[in-house]
């Protein structure tokens, strides 16, 4: 079930927006287990939540603002600070998505997702 909630901010209290079926793990084999193991160690640079469930690897390109997207190539990994749909351009092109703002990632999800991309 995939279910949008929103927290006030004043009171704290929550909210359910909207409920429907998943759709980002539809059709998938659900009697497999894929298990992904690293070749080589290496010291670890930074840590955050995964919201899939792949690995990725290629250049990386931060970029700071929208005016920067035709630095973007194909297969980097894009770092920007939060992912909104004026980032559907280079989403597209991306091995990975790496954001600043923590929090839900609902909308990254919701590119993706709209974008075709299934795990």
């Amino acid at each position: 079930m995939d279910i949008e909630w929103a927290k006030d901010g004043l009171s704290g209290d929550l909210f359910i927006l909207q409920a429907r079926p998943e759709t980002i793990h539809r059709g998938q084999n659900k009697k497999s287990i894929q298990v992904y193991q690293l070749k080589t160690k290496s010291k670890v640079l930074v840590e955050g939540k995964a919201v899939g469930e792949k690995v990725a690897q290629g250049k990386v390109r931060i970029i700071q603002d929208l005016q920067q997207m035709d630095q973007f190539q194909p297969g980097e990994v894009l770092v920007i600070e939060k992912t909104d749909p004026d980032w559907e351009p280079v989403i597209k092109k991306a091995a990975a998505i790496v954001t600043d703002r923590g929090g839900e990632p609902v909308m990254p999800l919701l590119l993706v997702g709209n974008l075709g991309y299934r795990q």
